[in-house]
């Protein structure tokens, strides 16, 4: 009896833990109104400034993105001083979320659009770059790690980018060893969810939206090869069909001493990504 009662607690335990999996999965994937309406929750409460100063000035620019458009914009307060003219008053808002599956930069995507900025740049890789096969595990670690915060009352560390990352001159040599890791780096098409669409058809014609790519270590994409490049294009102009979005000029792939590990920036490639974002904001003055 007492063996039967241990296997009934432990059946009962590998259920819960099965159904807890199942709905994690189906979470990282999928985009709901629910999904959005909390993922907007947790971003309002980690750039709650950033949101006042979108409201101040007369060019607001939203920047989307992953961990690599973490690491790329600095967009600080001073940076937007910086950026402003007399009769332009510059306010730079940075949603970033690590690791992003696409249906969570969509959720990002529809509460941005509820700001009304004049401009919102949104990093593309989600829809059009595979990471690799263990990448798909790591977003269901990573959601169900988020759940866990939220549950104990914290902010998702994931959805807590806004500042920079770290501004170190350090970069990764560009060997074999270091590059096998992105062998995982395949174009692909993966379609906006029909509650992203349709947020998007909705918006006001004062909002313009943008993909852009943030590129990646010369030495890395020149491994890739030509018919590697010719496909993400590919991809890229697919999903602009889709969405409506076109696709600004890609920031330039840099060497490897850009980089810290290939993909993401450093101080001196960050630099990059902030003259590229100047002439972009440049036109909209």
């Amino acid at each position: 009896m007492k063996n039967l009662t241990i296997i009934l607690i432990w059946s009962s335990v590998l259920l819960l833990v099965l159904l807890g999996l199942r709905y994690s999965w189906q979470s990282t994937f999928t985009l709901s109104e629910s999904k959005v309406a909390l993922i907007s929750k947790w971003i309002t409460a980690a750039t709650h400034q950033q949101s006042e100063e979108l409201q101040e000035a007369n060019l607001k620019v939203v920047i989307i993105g992953t961990s690599l458009t973490q690491a790329g914009f600095d967009t600080t307060k001073n940076t937007s001083e910086q950026l402003s003219t007399p009769n332009h008053k510059l306010a730079l808002s940075k949603i970033t979320v690590g690791a992003a599956a696409a249906t969570e930069l969509e959720a990002v995507l529809i509460h941005a659009l509820a700001l009304k900025p004049d401009l919102i740049l949104i990093e593309i890789n989600p829809w059009t770059l595979s990471f690799g096969g263990g990448h798909h595990f790591s977003l269901h670690r990573l959601w169900l790690a988020t759940m866990v915060q939220q549950g104990a009352g914290f902010i998702p560390i994931r959805f807590h980018q806004s500042e920079p990352s770290s501004r170190s001159e350090v970069f990764v040599k560009a060997n074999p060893a270091g590059m096998q890791k992105f062998q995982g780096f395949m174009p692909t098409n993966r379609p906006f969810s029909s509650l992203a669409i349709q947020a998007l058809a909705s918006r006001t014609d004062q909002i313009d939206i943008k993909f852009f790519y943030p590129g990646m270590a010369s030495e890395l994409a020149s491994r890739k090869g030509k018919a590697w490049q010719v496909a993400l294009e590919k991809a890229h102009e697919k999903i602009s069909r889709q969405t409506g979005i076109s696709l600004l000029p890609a920031i330039n792939n840099l060497s490897y001493q850009n980089y810290t590990d290939l993909v993401h920036v450093n101080r001196q490639g960050a630099q990059v990504y902030m003259d590229w974002l100047e002439t972009v904001i440049s036109e909209y003055r």
